[in-house]
């Protein structure tokens, strides 16, 4: 008789705690940004502003993700399925129900990664240059995989628009980014086998 050997990601999966600061910039982040919603819908004109800014970030996301499935490739069992199955593995050992559509995309040397949502479609996007400079390195792919899932597990983009013009705002903006990129770097760093 041949004993089975279960995969490591039908196991519980990871609770991973957030960066001690994400929890509240994002509280101050939504404070300011309602408070500039209440300052764009009191005025006609700051209402006519900012349904033309909204439309033209809608119109760019919508631009992008054409420009995703029109140039990139979207991973699945036929093309880089071992790459898809990677996807796959980390996304349920992070408790997602569905692994989100992944893409590699060619971007002419840039070392990059993104995490986005369209319409409820969540996307990864990893760019060729950054998975060629992890060479053999299958942990540093891992980490990066698990990092842009770790955005979407940890609700990042979720109603993004609502704290959008918080974003903009000097400092607390950027704070807030900083500990998103911190939270999703231990999504990452909970998939490495090996943390050196």
């Amino acid at each position: 008789m041949q004993a089975t050997v279960e995969a490591p990601y039908l196991h519980a999966p990871r609770r991973i705690e957030r960066w001690g600061s994400e929890r509240p910039l994002y509280f101050l982040t939504l404070f300011f940004a309602l408070g500039l919603w209440l300052a764009i819908t009191v005025s006609v004109i700051g209402l006519i502003y900012g349904a033309m800014i909204g439309l033209f970030v809608f119109v760019g996301h919508m631009a992008l993700i054409a420009h995703l499935r029109g140039s990139a490739v979207r991973l699945g069992p036929e093309q880089m399925p071992e790459l898809h199955a990677r996807v796959a593995e980390i996304a349920a050992q992070l408790g997602m129900k569905k692994a989100p559509d992944a893409y590699v995309m060619q971007q002419g040397g840039t070392l990059n990664a993104f995490a986005t949502k369209f319409f409820g479609t969540q996307f990864i996007v990893l760019y060729s240059d950054l998975l060629e400079a992890c060479g053999d390195n299958q942990e540093a792919r891992d980490f990066i995989i698990a990092h842009e899932l770790g955005h979407l597990a940890a609700g990042h983009l979720r109603a993004r628009w609502l704290i959008l013009p918080g974003l903009i705002m000097p400092f607390l903006g950027t704070a807030y980014s900083r500990a998103c990129e911190y939270t999703s770097d231990r999504y990452g760093i909970s998939i490495a086998r090996n943390r050196d």
